[in-house]
């Protein structure tokens, strides 16, 4: 059974069959009660039910099914898909059915049985096969596309939309994206309490000395007063545009990497996989060490490694050495060119709609005013396109080359590297380690992302990059905004499986091995 079984929607008769005659061996009556129950039940959450004929109701069940058909054409779908069994199965505790959860035991297992080929959830027991796929597009680095996966023997035209899960890579999407809305917000406010840059412009700085100039004039100080606050206001508009800009760019560059990566490995007819990933961010016994299979936006997630199946060869090691110069050379300078000298891209592409607010009349006016004063020319230093790092040094032929050979020797060390594209964006300091989101390669990726910080790989050193690594420890971002930024979750959650092991709490034998 494939990792994810990409596009199977059972019916709800067939379920209910499943759950009756297969598993409490009830009559085919009894089915149709049972699907009427759950209809009663507004099992929404679970089941979705639709406007199906009677007749292919009829297929999957005897004439007592037809007898519900006006309750299930009143409903919105007909068919159980793969988020909706997802949710269903989180809901259960991956079948230890949390106190809170109102789900069915009898439909759980079904599903189970159905989606997942009867396997455990949990990463000791479960038997998941990993899903072969032929990686399209990246948006950035963490979120990529698939268009063809490798299903009952042959490629199938399937679009599967998927994140690489324990990396994180800046956003390079402007879309209604409330994460890089949080992100460019929270970094103008850092800076607005780190050196109150409102009230220190020389803009307004001038306009705060007309106010002696007006003798006490109620008129004129309301008129002043009125165009400090559209200063003030512009200026927070202009620079949060500016530092949107920054991020989308180094997302953009991190994308580059994951989009060349994918063209070559099309050009040589490598297909990917992608394996399991298993929550080692919580606590509760019921969930600690088992699979995520989506995220919060229904992306699938997985770790995304090169190459069908496991080989002793390290394609990733050859594609940083030979090709990686290439791809920073070609699409990283077409980046560059638009976001650092305002020239349009060879193609008309999504992330190029938007012109750098930098080039604007008021862009360049407040660039210009940034100089003025020593907190400005900092941030003007971060967010100025003449600043802007060139992908093409930091991956010049000579640094790929020596890339390849720090990257081998890390391999060599540590063979679960080998071929993981996640870990190889962290070694080139394109993309983060994750840890609110820690997996079961959550500690070793860290490990690599402190060893690229350190050797300054990549977008390392740069202040936006740095600033927006979800880690409190090197984020100062973090470390004063860290559970805003997270949604409230732990930033650096202990590895739950340490934790239930050291406690003696592991239960569920989750972790056991």
């Amino acid at each position: 059974m494939p990792l994810f079984p990409l596009n199977q929607r059972i019916p709800i008769a067939e379920l209910a069959a499943e759950a009756c005659n297969n598993i409490l061996n009830c009559s085919s009556s009894e089915a149709a009660a049972f699907i009427r129950q759950k209809v009663n039940q507004g099992a929404r959450n679970s089941l979705l039910l639709s406007d199906k004929t009677s007749s292919e109701i009829d297929f999957y069940e005897p004439p007592e099914a037809s007898s519900i058909m006006s309750m299930i054409e009143a409903r919105a779908d007909d068919f159980i898909d793969f988020n909706e069994a997802d949710d269903f199965i989180k809901k259960s505790g991956y079948g230890h059915f949390l106190p809170e959860a109102s789900v069915d035991y009898n439909v759980f297992t079904a599903i189970q049985r159905k989606f997942y080929g009867g396997s455990a959830f949990d990463g000791v027991h479960a038997i998941f096969e990993p899903l072969s796929i032929k990686l399209d597009r990246c948006a950035d680095g963490d979120t990529c596309v698939a268009m063809n996966v490798y299903l009952n023997g042959q490629w199938a035209p399937v679009k599967v939309k998927f994140r690489l899960d324990g990396i994180d890579t800046p956003e390079s999407y402007r879309g209604i994206n409330a994460k890089l809305e949080t992100f460019k917000n929270y970094i103008w406010l850092l800076w607005k309490n780190e050196y109150g840059f409102g009230e220190n412009s020389s803009a307004i700085l001038q306009l705060k000395d007309e106010i002696l100039q007006a003798n006490g004039n109620e008129n004129k100080l309301k008129t002043i007063w009125g165009k400090i606050a559209t200063a003030q206001n512009n200026m927070d508009k202009l620079l949060t545009r500016m530092i949107e800009d920054k991020i989308v760019y180094e997302g953009l560059i991190a994308g580059a990497a994951t989009k060349g990566l994918a063209e070559w490995a099309a050009k040589n007819n490598i297909p990917f996989r992608l394996e399991p990933s298993f929550n080692m961010a919580s606590s509760d016994p019921a969930i600690c060490n088992t699979v995520e299979f989506t995220d919060t936006y229904d992306r699938f997630l997985g770790v995304l490694k090169i190459g069908a199946s496991p080989t002793n060869e390290d394609m990733l090691a050859g594609f940083i050495e030979n090709n990686l110069s290439d791809v920073m050379k070609n699409k990283g300078a077409e980046y560059y060119a638009f976001f650092a000298e305002n020239k349009a891209p060879l193609e008309n592409e999504d992330w190029a709609k938007t012109p750098p607010t930098a080039f604007t009349n008021g862009g360049k006016s407040l660039l210009n005013d940034l100089r003025t004063t020593e907190w400005g020319q900092k941030i003007r230093q971060s967010i100025s396109p003449q600043t802007l790092p060139k992908p093409w040094e930091l991956f010049s032929k000579e640094k790929c080359v020596e890339l390849a050979k720090e990257w081998r020797g890390l391999v060599e060390k540590n063979p679960e590297y080998k071929n993981d594209v996640q870990a190889m964006l962290i070694f080139l300091g394109l993309g983060y380690p994750y840890p609110k989101y820690l997996n079961q390669h959550g500690e070793e990726y860290m490990k690599i992302g402190e060893s690229a910080m350190k050797n300054g790989n990549g977008s390392y050193g740069d202040v936006v990059f740095d600033l927006m690594q979800p880690n409190p420890n090197f984020s100062k971002l973090f470390a004063e905004y860290g559970t805003a930024l997270t949604r409230g979750r732990d930033p650096l959650p202990e590895n739950c499986c340490k934790k239930l092991l050291r406690e003696g709490l592991d239960k569920y034998k989750h972790c056991e091995k």
